[in-house]
This record gives C-alpha cells, sequence and structure tokens, in this order.
C-alpha cells in the first residue's frame, strides 16, 4: 500500500505534462498561423473571420470596373441652351400695391331698393382665408414656403444607410491567406454539423437500359447544427483556445487542479470524437464498431488516438487525486485534520 507521502507527490510528474501540454496547445493556436484560400477561406470569412473578410472585399473592389470619368462637354455638340425668361415685375411676385387715393370724391350711387332681402351683418371675427384664396392672390409665395418648411437634408444620411452583405466565395480568394491555427478548430465544427455528402457511383447500365438514379446517404451530423451557425464556430474556437492556456496554467500551479483536469479531459473527449471515432464512424469504415478500421500495427496511424486517450487517462488520475503536496490548493485549502482513533474497551 503506497504511504501517505507518495500520494502526495505522486501528482507533481502528471501535473507538469499535462500543464505544459495544454498551455503549449493553447498558445499553439492562437500565436501560429496556417494558409488558407478557396473554398475554405470563403467559409472562414462567412463565420466573421476579420482578416479574410477584409481580403475578400480588397479583391472584390479590385475586381469591379472602375467607373468611366464624366465626359466633358463639347461646346460644337452642345445645343445652345434656351435664354431664361426674363423675371417678373416686382408688382407680380406679391400682393398688388393700393393705388393712390384720388382726392375728388366719386358720385354717390342711387341705392337699389331690395325689400325682400337684407344684407348680410358683418362678422366680427371673419374666418381666416383658405389655402385656395392664398394661392389665388399670392402665387408666387407657396413655392417660398414649401422650400422654407422643407426638412433639411442630413449629411449623414448615406452613411446611416445600411450596409449591402457580401457574399464571400471562392473567386474572391485566389492566393494564400494566413489566419491564427485556432480557426481550424472552426472548420471542424462547421463540417462536424454540416457533413458533405458524397456524390453517388456511376450505375453501370446497358445502352439499350434506362437510367438507374443511385440515391446517396446523408451523412450524419457529429454534433447539433446549431453550433456551426453564424459566428458560432469562431467563438468555439477562441474559447477551447483560451480556455488550454487557463487550465494548463492552473495545472501548473496546482490551484484549482480537479476542475482544470475535468475541464482538459472535456476537450479531450471531444478531440477523440471529432477527430477519430466521429469520422469513422460516419464513413462506415470502423472495426468493432468504433475504432478506425486501419493497419493494426502501424504506429504512424494510431500515434494521435493513443496520444489523446493518454492525455484522457492522465486528466482523469489528476481529477480524482488532486494536485498532491507540491501544490497551491494544498496551501489555500488545507485537507481537515484525520479523526482521533477510537482505543477499544478492554474486556
Amino acid at each position: 500500500m503506497p504511504s501517505r507521502w507518495t500520494q502526495s507527490v505522486a501528482p507533481l510528474p502528471l501535473r507538469l505534462v499535462l500543464g505544459v501540454t495544454f498551455l503549449w496547445a493553447g498558445l499553439g493556436k492562437i500565436e501560429g498561423e496556417f494558409s488558407v484560400q478557396g473554398d475554405t477561406a470563403a467559409t472562414l470569412a462567412s463565420m466573421g473571420v476579420e482578416r479574410l473578410r477584409e481580403e475578400g472585399q480588397r479583391n472584390l473592389r479590385a475586381t469591379q470596373p472602375a467607373r468611366p470619368d464624366a465626359a466633358k462637354p463639347d461646346p460644337a455638340q452642345t445645343p445652345t441652351p434656351a435664354p431664361a425668361p426674363a423675371p417678373a415685375p416686382p408688382e407680380t411676385m406679391g400682393p398688388p400695391r393700393p393705388e393712390p387715393e384720388d382726392t375728388t370724391p366719386p358720385p354717390t350711387p342711387t341705392p337699389t331698393p331690395t325689400p325682400t332681402q337684407d344684407p348680410a351683418p358683418l362678422s366680427p371675427n371673419p374666418p381666416p382665408p383658405s389655402a385656395e384664396s392664398l394661392s389665388a392672390a399670392f402665387p408666387a409665395a407657396l413655392p417660398l414656403l414649401a422650400q422654407v418648411t422643407a426638412p433639411p437634408t442630413s449629411p449623414d444620411s448615406a452613411t446611416t444607410a445600411p450596409k449591402q452583405e457580401i457574399f464571400y466565395h471562392a473567386g474572391l480568394f485566389p492566393q494564400p491567406v494566413s489566419i491564427k491555427r485556432l480557426y481550424r478548430l472552426s472548420l471542424l465544427v462547421f463540417r462536424a454539423a454540416n457533413p458533405v455528402s458524397q456524390a453517388p457511383a456511376a450505375a453501370s447500365a446497358s445502352p439499350n437500359s434506362a437510367p438507374v438514379a443511385i440515391a446517396s446517404d446523408q451523412p450524419r451530423k457529429l454534433m447539433p447544427g446549431a453550433f456551426a451557425r453564424g459566428v458560432r464556430p469562431v467563438v468555439i474556437a477562441w474559447m477551447i483556445a483560451i480556455g488550454e492556456v487557463i487550465a494548463g496554467s492552473l495545472l501548473l500551479m496546482g490551484l484549482l487542479t480537479r476542475f482544470a483536469a475535468i475541464f482538459c479531459g472535456g476537450l479531450m473527449l471531444g478531440a477523440i470524437w471529432l477527430t477519430e471515432l466521429g469520422p469513422a464512424i460516419q464513413a462506415g469504415n470502423t472495426m468493432l464498431g468504433f475504432l478506425p478500421k486501419r493497419e493494426l500495427w502501424d504506429p504512424e496511424l494510431w500515434k494521435t488516438l493513443f496520444w489523446q486517450c493518454s492525455l484522457l487517462a492522465a486528466c482523469g488520475a489528476l481529477a480524482l487525486t488532486g494536485s498532491g503536496f507540491f501544490g497551491l490548493d494544498r496551501r489555500l485549502f488545507p485537507e481537515p485534520p484525520p479523526a482521533p482513533s477510537r482505543p477499544r474497551p478492554m474486556l
């Protein structure tokens, strides 16, 4: 039976190996780069990768034809404009001016008696003039009023208009573009949730027979399609990379060791499913129902799966044992002292 000292020191090598491995993997995803082009670059640009979006927009502007400059008018071919009409006299631009009063008293008209109709009484508050009467009396005032009351045009109206969404395609990325290595995880998540169906094989038929249609089976998804919508694959990739850096640092310090080990174990389970077991089951090329069908004694073909399983086992062992003696968990969260042993009564 191992002693208490052995149990306290044994987790140290596991913490060092796992901490260095996951810290190196997370930093490699963030700092490392790889090149993409064509359909792969268009897929990542649609997910929201900023560098690829800028490259696609630059290539789109370069492929668009330049707008021709406005041709200068030829004086020999340009027709002479008709002369502008003379401005109206000042008297027509407003209400008619009152004529000078005549000092000669007008002749007094003889009133005609109208016994059957009385004159309408004058109202002390006359009604306001209507728009028709104003337009008849002042024909030039209404356009001026419309110009004053029209809402001013905002200079920022063109900038506030919604931008047109660009459709990214393989033709916008003819040259390789370097991006962060973590976006490989985005492609892995997208392809796992959106598997591409294989084209059916050509049917062998005689010339006189009717063509035979062979329907291809849609491959099963390795993860729900909700994970691959919009920018979610990019967000998942960033979360995994940052999580590996944080978990690796915690394992090296021995702080929150059990939680960090469980998180890393979950990452290994996801990696085994998305890179090894899932694609084999999806393609129907398996051994024992779940293992990839490969050459059994070729270590080159099995090294990735064995390495992932080894890291998963180490994470499980560290989640059970904790940080051990050389860790911050022992200092911050000391174990309670053992209960005193009760002496057996002597008969």
